[in-house]
C-alpha cells in the first residue's frame, strides 16, 4: 500500500513555520537591540542637554514587546527624540544627573522693606555780589569810569551864621562894628571859592570873595571823600549910618560855591536890627 504524502507535507510546513519563527525572532532581537541603543543614545543626549541647560528632559525607552520591564511602547519603530519641553512647576529645580548630589535649595530672597529717602536740607547759595565799578576806576580821571561821585557820599553839615554889633546905641555918623561868626563843621572842598555879602539896609552893600576856584582835571568814577575840616571863622565889617532910623543888616555866606564837582557847598545868613538915634 503506497505511503501517504501527508506526513511529509506536514513536516515541511512545520519546518517552514519554525524557520519563519526563527527569522521573526531574529528580526525582533535586532529591532530590540537597535531600539535599546537608540534609547541609550537619547538618554545620553538628554543627560548632556539637561546638565548644560538645567532643564529636565523627557525620555522614552523603546524595547521589545516580549521583553518584560524594558519596553514602554508597543511600536518598536517609534522613537522619542527627547526634545526639551516647557518646564512646569515641577521642573523648577535643576536636573541632577545620577551619581551627583542635588544642590542645596536656596531660600527665596526676602524683600527688604524700603526705607524712605533721607530728608535733605536745601542749601542756599549766597547771592553773588556784582560790582559795577572796575577795580582800577577808584580816584580815577579816566572818562571810561563813568560820572564822578564820592563814595561813600559825604555828610554836609548846615552852616551857622551869627552877627552882633557895637556900640549898642549908635548915633548918626557913628562907626558901627559888625562881628560875624560863621561855623561850618562839614567838609570843605579844598580850593573852593568862599563868598560873603553884607547888606546894611540903607542901600549900601559890601561883598568879598576869595580867589576863584583852582582849576582841576576832570574826575571820573568813585572818589574817596576828603577829610572833614572845621571851616569856622569870624569876620568884622564896619559901616556908618548918616541918618537916624531903624536899619536891618543882613550877612550872607556861601562856602564852596561856584565850583564844579563840589557837593560840600554850604550857605547861611544872619540878620540884625540896628536903631540909630
Amino acid at each position: 500500500m503506497p505511503s501517504s504524502p501527508e506526513p511529509d507535507r506536514t513536516q515541511r510546513l512545520a519546518d517552514v513555520y519554525a524557520r519563519a519563527d526563527r527569522l521573526r525572532r531574529q528580526r525582533r532581537a535586532r529591532l530590540g537591540t537597535g531600539a535599546l541603543l537608540g534609547s541609550l543614545a537619547v538618554f545620553m543626549v538628554g543627560l548632556l542637554v539637561g546638565t548644560n541647560l538645567g532643564i529636565p528632559q523627557q525620555l522614552t525607552t523603546i524595547g521589545r514587546p516580549d521583553v518584560p520591564s524594558t519596553s514602554t511602547t508597543e511600536r518598536p519603530s517609534t522613537t522619542t527624540t527627547g526634545l526639551p519641553v516647557e518646564p512646569g512647576p515641577e521642573a523648577a529645580q535643576e536636573f541632577t544627573p545620577p551619581g551627583r548630589e542635588a544642590p542645596a535649595q536656596q531660600p527665596p530672597p526676602t524683600s527688604q522693606p524700603q526705607r524712605p529717602p533721607a530728608a535733605t536740607t536745601p542749601t542756599t547759595e549766597p547771592a553773588a555780589t556784582t560790582s559795577t565799578t572796575a577795580p582800577g576806576c577808584r580816584n580815577s580821571r579816566d572818562p571810561a569810569c563813568g560820572p564822578f561821585r564820592y563814595d561813600p557820599p559825604p555828610v554836609n553839615a548846615e552852616m551857622n551864621v551869627q552877627v552882633t554889633y557895637s556900640p549898642p546905641d549908635p548915633k548918626p555918623g557913628d562907626e558901627i562894628t559888625f562881628t560875624v561868626r560863621v561855623s561850618d563843621d562839614g567838609p570843605a572842598e579844598p580850593g573852593s571859592r568862599n563868598c560873603n555879602e553884607a547888606s546894611f539896609g540903607d542901600e549900601n552893600t559890601a561883598m568879598a570873595c576869595s580867589a576863584s576856584c583852582i582849576p582841576r582835571e576832570p574826575r571820573h568814577g568813585p572818589w574817596d571823600p576828603p577829610i572833614p575840616e572845621n571851616t569856622s571863622f569870624e569876620e568884622t565889617l564896619r559901616h556908618v549910618y548918616a541918618d537916624s532910623g531903624t536899619y536891618t543888616a543882613t550877612f550872607s555866606y556861601n562856602q564852596g560855591g561856584n565850583c564844579t564837582q563840589n557837593p560840600y557847598h554850604s550857605e547861611g545868613e544872619a540878620s540884625v536890627t540896628v536903631t540909630v538915634r
